[in-house]
């Protein structure tokens, strides 16, 4: 039984790297902008057309989903400096990358988000 329960679990982690050198194929024909070296992060299941389909109003709304953990692998370079490394990538065009998931998006932009960053001069400069 641990035999047979070893080998489909090796054979499920076979098909998901599969399905993920296969969307990430799809990204780069379709040319996915800057996921296109990442294969996609969590949208690996979904491919690229998640965010086509709902646009970015949505995913600012919500703090954008899924991709707060993994942020944009080379977008991570933008902001102030003192990002932590689990910050979106996406927002850090309107705040500094510190905000905490629960301020709205429109006090981010004003700067008064909740910011847990060290240097909020550093931070409060970049908002403006």
């Amino acid at each position: 039984m641990l035999h047979i329960g070893l080998s489909i679990s090796y054979g499920l982690q076979n098909t998901s790297l599969c399905n993920y050198d296969h969307l990430d194929l799809l990204c780069r024909r379709r040319g996915c902008g800057h996921q296109r070296r990442r294969g996609c992060g969590h949208q690996r299941r979904r491919g690229c057309g998640h965010q086509r389909r709902r646009g970015w109003g949505h995913q600012r709304r919500r703090g954008c989903g899924h991709q707060w953990r993994r942020g944009w692998g080379h977008q991570r370079r933008r902001g102030c400096g003192h990002e932590r490394l689990r910050g979106c990538g996406h927002q850090r065009r309107r705040g500094c990358g510190h905000e905490r998931l629960r301020g709205c998006g429109h006090q981010r932009r004003r700067g008064c988000g909740v910011c847990v960053c060290v240097w909020m001069s550093v931070c409060s400069f970049l908002w403006f």
